[in-house]
C-alpha cells in the first residue's frame, strides 16, 4: 500500500526536490546546475563515486574496470565502503598523508 502512495506522489516529490536543488544552486552562485537530494553523506559519497566511475571507467558485462580513488588518510569511513561496493577494489585507493591533524 505504501508503494502505491509513493508512486502517486512521485511527481510532487520530484518537483520539490528539483525546486530545493535549484534554490541551493542559486544560493551558492551555480544557477542552472542540477542534482539530487539523498538521505545522508554515505549515500551521497556512493552516488558520487558511482557517477565518477561510470564517466571515466564504465562497468560492463565483465564488471568494473580499474581505477584509483585518491583520499587522505583521514577519509570518512563511507569512502572505502563505497569503493568496495562499487567493485573498484580497496587496494586501488591511494592515500595522501595529512600534515595537520583534523580537529
Amino acid at each position: 500500500m505504501a508503494l502505491g502512495a509513493v508512486g502517486r506522489h512521485y511527481r510532487t516529490y520530484r518537483c520539490v526536490e528539483r525546486t530545493v536543488v535549484r534554490w541551493l544552486a542559486e544560493a551558492i552562485g551555480c544557477e542552472g546546475f542540477g542534482g539530487s537530494l539523498t538521505s545522508g553523506g554515505s549515500l551521497s559519497n556512493l552516488m558520487a563515486l558511482a557517477l565518477a566511475r561510470e564517466a571515466h571507467a564504465p562497468a560492463n558485462q565483465d564488471g568494473a574496470r580499474g581505477g584509483v580513488v585518491y583520499a587522505s588518510d583521514e577519509v570518512h569511513m563511507a569512502i572505502p565502503k563505497a569503493v568496495a561496493l562499487l567493485g573498484i577494489g580497496t587496494q586501488t585507493s591511494a592515500g595522501s598523508r595529512s600534515t595537520t591533524p583534523f580537529v
